[in-house]
């Protein structure tokens, strides 16, 4: 073989070798883009000099230019599809021979196509925020939220009875921001979780942050999943509430009772009274005339969501900071008349080995018995209905309609540094004598203006 044939043998294997390397390097990277599950429909052609290893010189700026206005997760990387071009054999002056001889073909080192392979994605709809007002005298409040701004078309909002949403219902669906809750009844179920999410046509957002609205709440105790249970005792064995439904004879209380001499307990359903201003109104009977037995209505009362009390110990029982740490208390006192000795309670303290109860109720409690007012228009042994109405700068006591002295001299007490704390019940208590016994026939909380 001659010198010219193998230099023609060697310029054609040239060729084929490049032509194959091109192929090979395409259909791996290919195979590997498939593999991995790229969404190969979404494809952008995009031409870029490069220089002589093959490297693209102005990356960025055709992804700037491909990613401008789009959103790409931050686990979603740019794949690259490099397809050389070869570019044919040009015809060069004869060397040996008569014949023009052709060079080999050549990767072109000024020219490259390169496809992106990613998701079709866009800028996800915004989350905003979204708050819930206090709820008026007719029960109705408002769920109002951001503008999502430019590009937003709707917002969705729901609403639930359970923190979970596994409830959730639509009750908005858009352009507005906000929406105005009415017709729910006062109810022991008076507590409702809001959330909203934004639309950008057919994208649909994640949903804000939840809140919260309290309505009127209403328990007139035919229903004994309603949760009133014990909170607060100073004797597990002593103390007691439940549900007394006998349909029959038309009974359905919530019945609350100390039996032993300086106990005292406070049952509650841990449910949440509305924002202030708000009104209590209940309905109650001393059942067991006893000197000195009484009972009323706690408010104000605090809870940090854990159980309350922890009954799996006797430190659980009495000691716990779980709720009730303070509140207030109407305190009403049968000696066959009935007084009114309203407690503001900052503190309790536990002291087993004290004389009278164990647990101490300490902050602004009238120690004179000769400075607690005296109830009138009221029916000491039987049914009466009272009405506490709580204000940012006031609490007034009213007995069958009528307005009392709270305290020695005053229809108004004014310090209301615990009124903002919601939880609420029913306390009893005996000094004396045991056995106080007290009938709710009902227990309502209204929103007022």
């Amino acid at each position: 073989m001659n010198q010219l044939s193998t230099k023609r043998m060697y310029r054609r294997t040239a060729v084929i070798f490049s032509i194959i390397l091109a192929v090979m390097f395409t259909f791996i990277i290919a195979q590997s883009l498939i593999a991995s599950g790229t969404d190969t429909e979404d494809v952008r052609d995009i031409s870029s000099p490069v220089n002589q290893t093959g490297v693209v010189t102005d990356t960025n700026d055709a992804l700037a230019a491909y990613m401008a206005g789009h959103y790409l997760p931050p686990d979603v990387a740019a794949l690259y599809l490099v397809t050389p071009t070869v570019q044919p054999p040009q015809p060069t002056p004869p060397a040996e021979s008569d014949q023009p001889v052709a060079p080999p073909a050549v990767i072109d080192s000024t020219t490259l196509t390169y496809f992106i392979y990613m998701p079709l994605v866009f800028n996800p709809p915004p989350i905003v925020a979204l708050t819930v007002s206090r709820a008026n005298s007719a029960n109705q409040w408002t769920v109002s939220w951001e503008d999502g701004g430019t590009g937003v078309t709707g917002y969705e909002l729901q609403e639930a009875q359970n923190p979970n949403f596994s409830d959730a219902v639509t009750i908005y669906d858009g352009p507005n921001l906000n929406y105005t809750v009415s017709g729910h009844a006062a109810s022991p179920n008076n507590e409702y979780y809001y959330r909203v999410r934004t639309k950008v046509g057919s994208l649909i957002g994640s949903w804000s942050a939840t809140g919260m609205g309290v309505g009127a709440y209403y328990d007139e105790f035919d229903d004994p999943t309603t949760g009133w249970d014990r909170r607060r005792v100073t004797h597990i064995d002593e103390t007691t509430t439940w549900y007394e439904i006998i349909p029959s004879e038309g009974k359905d209380w919530l019945i609350v009772q100390s039996l032993d001499s300086w106990d005292w307990v406070i049952a509650s359903p841990l449910r949440r009274a509305p924002q202030p201003p708000y009104m209590i109104e209940y309905r109650i009977k001393v059942a067991n005339l006893g000197n000195l037995v009484s009972s009323g209505a706690v408010f104000g009362g605090d809870w940090n969501g854990s159980l309350c009390p922890d009954k799996s110990s006797v430190a659980g029982w009495y000691q716990h900071t779980a709720c009730f740490n303070h509140f207030y208390n109407t305190n009403t006192i049968w000696f066959s008349d009935l007084k009114l000795l309203f407690e503001r309670v900052d503190t309790l303290v536990w002291c087993p080995e004290c004389m009278g109860s164990p647990m101490k109720r300490l902050g602004d409690i009238e120690t004179d018995p000769n400075k607690v007012p005296l109830l009138n228009n009221v029916a000491p042994n039987d049914w009466n209905t009272y009405r506490i109405e709580v204000r940012d700068n006031s609490i007034k006591f009213y007995a069958n309609g009528v307005l009392q002295n709270i305290v020695d001299g005053s229809t108004v007490y004014d310090d209301t540094r615990w009124i903002n704390d919601p939880y609420f019940g029913i306390f009893a208590s005996t000094d004396e004598y045991s056995n106080s016994t007290a009938r709710v026939e009902y227990y309502k909380i209204t929103p007022l203006d």
